[in-house]
């Protein structure tokens, strides 16, 4: 019996593919909208706090104690909440999907919004619930029974996680208040360094156990297709962005495995602390080697960008007013 495509109801094919933590598994691969998923089920691993330990742990890298995990997610948040948050958000209802230890919710607070989050795994929901004071579901349906409704919606890398995406965002789509918006980032299924480096260490590192859905640009554009059947009233943006540097990517060809630096999820600091070594120096032969470096890494990313290979999709859903 075949079976068929999560998104545009097609048949796919299936074939073997290693993951990070070495084991093998079928995957499904849908040629028409190029989409990725696996049929098995992951909620008991997420439940069960596991997902460090397949997404980090199996891969040879430290999963970080909770205060340097919401320590570093807090600073990431920040530049979520400089890039997507304006002044019209301020004192409206924000809700992040797979929201963790609450770090950008807490962000968002302080920016002035309302926040709420979904959390799947109950010790995160906890300490987002009773530490930080600010409401925390295991899935949406609680929101929709209190019939609250978000300027905007967050997730990002959650969707890799989610089973039956299209009636995921339906639901999603009835919370959001009129001309409110959701904003999604996830992994690239068409990564440059899986598919154009064909870097081996990094295309066995890249199927993750937890994760059961990986997305394309047009996986995404199927997705939001399927949305407008029944949804006429949304516009969406749909793009990639490169996150991690040109030296990352040489870390991976010589190395053959990530660099065991938690810091920052979906990009690196390579090309800053590059230039922080000639850049501390204003002779003018660094100040040279820093534009080099600078330049090279911009044009790098640009072009990757331009493909549509960059290793994240950025996904942008607004809802538009009656």
């Amino acid at each position: 019996m075949s079976t068929l495509c999560w998104l545009c109801n097609q048949e796919t094919l299936s074939k073997s593919v290693q993951l990070r933590s070495k084991k093998e598994a079928l995957i499904q691969y849908c040629g028409s909208c190029h989409f990725e998923f696996f049929s098995h089920e992951n909620k008991s691993l997420l439940i069960g706090d596991q997902l460090d330990k397949t997404r980090l742990q199996s891969a040879g890298l430290d999963i970080p104690k909770q205060e340097k995990d919401f320590e570093n997610g807090y600073k990431q948040s920040q530049s979520y909440i400089q890039e997507y948050l304006t002044k019209e958000d301020i004192g409206k209802n924000i809700l992040e999907i797979g929201c963790s230890w609450g770090y950008f919710l807490k962000a968002v607070r302080e920016f002035g919004a309302v926040p709420y989050g979904v959390e799947i795994n109950p010790v995160r929901a906890s300490y987002v619930a009773e530490n930080l004071n600010i409401r925390c579901e295991a899935d949406i349906e609680k929101y929709h029974s209190s019939a609250i409704k978000f300027k905007k919606i967050f997730s990002f890398y959650c969707l890799e996680y989610i089973k039956n995406p299209i009636d995921f965002f339906k639901r999603l789509f009835d919370l959001l208040e009129d001309g409110g918006e959701m904003i999604f980032i996830t992994p690239n299924l068409d990564d440059v360094l899986k598919d154009i480096w064909k870097n081996k260490g990094y295309q066995d590192f890249f199927y993750d156990e937890c994760a059961i859905a990986y997305y394309s640009s047009q996986a995404v554009k199927s997705l939001v297709h399927v949305l407008k059947k029944e949804h006429d009233d949304l516009k969406e943006t749909i793009y990639t962005q490169q996150g991690y540097s040109f030296y990352n990517h040489l870390h991976w060809y010589f190395n053959q495995k990530p660099i065991n630096n938690n810091s920052l999820v979906g990009g690196d600091h390579l090309s800053e602390d590059l230039r922080q070594v000639f850049g501390a120096k204003k002779d003018k032969i660094s100040l040279e080697l820093v534009k080099i470096i600078d330049d090279f890494d911009v044009q790098y990313r640009k072009v990757i960008e331009g493909n549509d290979l960059g290793n994240q999709i950025i996904m942008r859903i607004q809802k538009n007013d009656l």
